[in-house]
């Protein structure tokens, strides 16, 4: 894996960028910042854009970003979840069990300690006792959290329960490392091609939603359309905050300016309208060319 990279800076969705920060905004006043739900054909820059908004929110290290990536082809029950516990519990593939298991019990107990000392700290008696409550929680699902990265201890919580009870304890088990976060830093969690998403994680994204006022985190999800050429629908609960944004391709202006920063110079009449012919103003086919030219 490696981390993603952009060879030039965002052009042509600066009016995006702002509104997805203003939807930012109450996370650093403590509240929930909802859903922002990106939409666009392949190549539109939807990645691009999410990428310049954790720059510009991790800039003197204001959130954490957790990114969930869903795969197209794994479409396993809570996979882009997993994705990004794997990695937060740095569960390794070639690492024996016992060693995975070492990693993430210290991992765990490491959170556990921060927010003990976030609570010791806590002037305000009542946010005091709501991370006392989210500490025993956190603690309760500690080996439902594990399952979810494949980890699995004789006699825990997860392996005592069946079925439905199981089912929602995962749910709650994400929820709750997510609001457990949210008492260190605002949290943004990035939810990356949601029409690839199972429906075990729309059970979760739906979960997230509900009670969460007083938490400080934002999620943001990309997504193409669907065949029938729509979105996928959102499962939200009533009230949540929602920014929809729908990309569209480049105007001729942003289309030069692409042109003139990719190539280091002028651009001409026909380059520009050859670009336009070929790539119909989509971003990444443009670049394509561009780089091509340019070598």
């Amino acid at each position: 894996e490696a981390p993603a990279f952009y060879e030039h800076p965002l052009i042509g969705r600066e009016a995006e960028l702002a509104r997805v920060l203003a939807a930012a905004r109450p996370l650093f006043a403590g509240q929930f910042g909802g859903v922002v739900y990106i939409t666009g054909e392949a190549g539109l820059g939807k990645s691009h854009l999410a990428y310049e908004v954790e720059r510009t929110l991790r800039q003197r290290d204001a959130v954490t970003w957790f990114t969930a990536q869903i795969d197209q082809i794994l479409r396993q029950a809570f996979n882009p979840f997993t994705y990004f516990l794997k990695r937060y519990y740095d569960q390794a593939p070639d690492a024996s069990s016992e060693q995975n298991k070492q990693r993430f019990e210290a991992r765990h107990r490491a959170l556990l300690t921060a927010l003990q000392a976030r609570r010791a700290t806590e002037s305000n008696p009542h946010k005091a006792e709501i991370l006392t409550i989210q500490i025993a929680e956190l603690r309760r699902v500690q080996s439902v959290l594990g399952a979810l990265v494949g980890l699995h201890w004789p006699g825990s919580l997860y392996e005592s329960l069946e079925g439905e009870l199981r089912y929602q304890n995962s749910l709650l088990a994400i929820k709750a490392f997510v609001l457990a976060e949210t008492f260190l830093k605002p949290v943004v969690l990035l939810l990356e091609d949601l029409q690839w998403l199972d429906k075990a994680s729309y059970d979760v994204l739906a979960t997230l939603c509900r009670n969460v006022n007083d938490y400080p985190f934002l999620i943001v999800i990309t997504s193409r359309y669907l065949d029938d050429g729509s979105p996928p629908v959102l499962p939200l609960p009533a009230g949540t905050p929602l920014l929809a944004l729908d990309l569209k391709p480049l105007f001729p202006q942003e289309l030069q300016q692409l042109t003139e920063t990719i190539l280091s110079g002028q651009s001409d009449e026909s380059l520009l309208a050859l670009l336009q012919e070929r790539t119909q103003g989509n971003p990444f086919f443009a670049q394509q060319f561009l780089y091509y030219f340019r070598e």
